[in-house]
């Protein structure tokens, strides 16, 4: 035969609350570890409001300004919590269980208690997934498990974690903040944006891209809507760090009104390396602005992708700009493809009086020659061969240089 349960009394529980903050106070773990030990014994046959006053009872130790400061003590009281927390069904018992909990892990974050406060978490975090996969008549909703907001002490607490140079703090500062879960996404958000140190960012980064879509979806939100240009410069310079989706976010900064924001975007794109993001860089190649144009013409040349060479052509055959010509020739000399070497060997050309041809800028024939240069093909021996007595010194030494070879 089953022993019989020992059905709990407010009475009873009054009495058993007392004795333990006693033993508590007086440093007595062996006793305390006892009491606590009954406490739970039997819980899951205890009646919901009986269950609900043990939680009560832990409640109240663990709210004590002085008990609640000793982690030790801390833990022994959580210990049984996170032992029965996977099997409670009663909603309104796991809704004070996790509340509990949860304002128990917040409180231990203050006093630098990381990997206690993780473990806490990481329980709740577990509980909740589980109402989500495989929700019972009972507990329909993960919400019964919420998570209080982190106060902005608390955030400041963390932060300066972060920033510390300590391995051992920052690893324990990273793992906490991965337990807990979405709560973070706003924190991380705030420190990508305002944080000036750049691996603080990219382990806010990193974090973000655990939490998700969610977490991604607010990140790029911000890229656009953010209304200060330094705040989105740093965004984008670890952005790629959560989501490589961005193509509709590159398309605005790719077209800010900062030049600082532009060139992040730009540098942003060039990592990403990804064709999806080409038609951006031929559109922007394209600019009014011939500015904007040129950081684009720049990143073609460094990317080299496909299509590239035939707008960098057109726009050399069409545009008027010195500084558009000698990007469009920098960045034909960066891609070498041999079907460059006509149109660059025509803006080599010295043209002018005489001459069917506009005479071009001395910088934009120097630059054609150098990427003339850059392209491995007999033909170019022959486009620069002329030009071994150019008065440009740029063009004689080029055209020199390759002939003797």
């Amino acid at each position: 035969m089953e022993p019989d349960v020992t059905q709990f009394t407010d009475d009873s529980l009054e009495s058993m609350a007392e004795r333990l903050n006693d033993l508590l106070l007086k440093g007595d773990e062996q006793l305390s570890q006892q009491i606590i030990n009954q406490l739970f014994q039997d819980f899951a046959d205890q009646a919901p409001l009986m269950r609900t006053r043990v939680i009560n009872v832990c409640e109240n130790s663990l709210d004590d300004p002085v008990l609640g400061s000793q982690p030790r003590l801390v833990e022994l009281l959580t210990d049984p919590l996170l032992l029965v927390l996977p099997q409670e069904k009663d909603p309104e018992v796991l809704r004070e269980m996790a509340d509990l909990l949860s304002r128990t892990a917040t409180n231990l974050i203050q006093f630098a208690e990381y990997r206690l406060a993780s473990r806490i978490l990481t329980h709740l975090n577990k509980r909740r997934k589980k109402l989500r996969v495989s929700p019972d008549d009972q507990t329909q909703t993960s919400e019964i498990i919420s998570f209080r907001e982190l106060e902005p002490r608390t955030q400041m607490v963390l932060l300066d974690d972060l920033r510390s140079q300590d391995p051992a703090r920052l690893q324990k500062v990273t793992q906490l903040l991965s337990s807990l879960g979405p709560l973070t996404i706003p924190l991380l958000i705030e420190v990508v944006k305002r944080e000036d140190n750049l691996r603080v960012r990219q382990i806010a980064s990193y974090l973000l891209k655990e939490l998700g879509p969610e977490a991604s979806k607010l990140l790029k939100r911000e890229l656009v809507l953010e209304g200060f240009p330094q705040e989105r410069v740093r965004i984008l310079e670890v952005i790629d760090g959560v989501t490589q989706d961005l193509k509709t976010e590159l398309a605005y900064a790719l077209g800010d009104d900062s030049r600082k924001v532009r060139r992040a975007a730009f540098h942003l794109t060039e990592r990403l390396n990804d064709p999806r993001l080409t038609s951006l860089l031929l559109d922007y190649a394209n600019h009014e602005d011939p500015k904007m144009a040129v950081v684009a013409i720049k990143s073609l040349g460094k990317l080299k992708p496909a299509g590239a060479v035939d707008v960098l052509v057109s726009l050399l055959e069409s545009s008027k700009e010195i500084e558009r010509l000698i990007a469009c020739c920098r960045a034909l000399g960066q891609i070498a493809d041999p079907s460059a070497i006509e149109p660059l060997a025509r803006m080599l050309a010295p043209g002018g009086f005489l001459s069917l041809r506009k005479k071009q800028s001395s910088a934009v024939r120097a630059a054609a020659g150098f990427a003339l240069a850059q392209i491995s093909d007999p033909r170019v021996v022959e486009a620069l061969a002329p030009y071994v007595d150019d008065h440009d010194p740029r063009i004689r030494q080029v055209a020199r240089a390759l002939v003797k070879e």
